[in-house]
């Protein structure tokens, strides 16, 4: 045999014998171990502020859990990096009066985080909690009302408050589900009140402070509100968002109640739903003197938009439609006070 053929059959042998180890070699594949689920996470369908604050400091799966509060409203938590705020208005004759104790937010971060305020009390994570007050803007200390100012005097310019969730497209469309409306002109009371915002009409005054904000009805619906009947946020998968609609809150006092969709980290409003209390009685008329003993839907309804578009909650004392309760036949309240005009004109200016 020449030396190049001796060659040849030292490279065929090779090449055999790495085939063969190759072929000999078992295919493993390598898999990483779940991570273990913290034992904080095996919870049941609906947790309490208690539980909400043993998982501070973990990071869970919410999907279908709920938080129940003491006073017996529940909130569906949102999916992760979104968050829900809650706020009442309440009649002459509740006991909860104070700025601030008829909102509740409760924020599911990115992280699978989750945090509650209620109250003025806060519970779950820091981090999270720190992101919700970050977001709220107030242009200055509530001012309480001056004597010669007025609703609509310059002295409450400033009394307005917003928790930094607005509609970044300036729009707020909604849909009107007709179940226990108390009259036939409920919806023309509330598209009036819708048209009040848009244009930023100031008390009986004649005048305005403009804003950017457009409103539109679409129509009547079928689908659920997001306000449960116990007057806290469920989670509707229904496309029609931005429900109104009259029917029963199993909660003394309250008269409407509006549950407000938003994302974490920009502020934006992704839905909008508002229910008034169908138990209560209803004034629904033009001619205010005719109101006897009845609410205003108008006026209520005022209230209840200007939460749908990001303004919260403001002292008593100022008068403005943002304050968190009314009286029956305020049909003052169908028209903004100052601080509620240039609260909208802070969320919404420009084109």
């Amino acid at each position: 045999m020449n030396a190049l053929s001796k060659l040849r059959t030292a490279t065929s042998l090779v090449v055999v014998a790495l085939s063969g180890l190759a072929l000999s070699t078992p295919t493993t594949a390598i898999a990483s171990d779940p991570l273990a689920v913290p034992p904080e996470c095996n919870m049941g369908s609906t947790i309490d502020l208690e539980q909400v604050d043993a998982l501070k400091d973990v990071s869970c799966d919410f999907t279908n859990v709920t938080v129940s509060l003491p006073d017996g409203t529940d909130y569906a938590i949102p999916e992760a990096g979104m968050g829900v705020f809650r706020s009442a208005f309440l009649d002459e004759d509740s006991s909860v009066v104070t700025e601030g104790d008829e909102d509740v937010v409760v924020a599911h971060s990115i992280d699978g985080n989750l945090a509650v305020e209620i109250d003025g009390s806060k519970f779950g994570n820091t981090e999270v909690l720190r992101q919700i007050d970050t977001q709220q803007f107030t242009p200055t200390a509530i001012q309480p009302l001056a004597a010669s100012s007025g609703k609509c005097g310059t002295a409450n310019r400033y009394s307005y408050s917003a928790s930094g969730n607005f509609w970044s497209g300036k729009a707020y469309n909604w849909y009107f589900k007709d179940v226990d409306t108390p009259s036939t002109n409920s919806l023309a009371r509330i598209r009036n009140a819708m048209g009040t915002w848009k244009e930023g009409e100031l008390c009986q005054t004649g005048t305005s402070v403009s804003n950017s904000l457009s409103t539109s009805y679409l129509g009547l619906t079928t689908a659920d509100s997001d306000v449960t009947s116990s007057g806290g946020c469920s989670s509707s998968e229904s496309p029609d968002k931005n429900v109104v609609v009259f029917n029963t809150i199993n909660q003394s006092g309250t008269l409407a109640v509006t549950c407000r969709t938003y994302v974490i980290s920009t502020g934006n409003i992704t839905s909008a739903d508002i229910k008034f209390d169908s138990e209560h009685s209803w004034f629904s008329g033009s001619d205010i003197s005719a109101c006897s003993e009845k609410y205003d839907v108008r006026g209520v309804a005022l209230h209840e938009i200007g939460h749908a578009v990001g303004l919260d909650h403001v002292a008593t004392s100022t008068n403005q439609v943002m304050q968190p309760t009314t009286a029956k036949c305020d049909t003052s309240q169908r028209n903004l006070g100052i601080g509620d005009a240039y609260g909208m004109r802070a969320l919404y200016y420009g084109s």
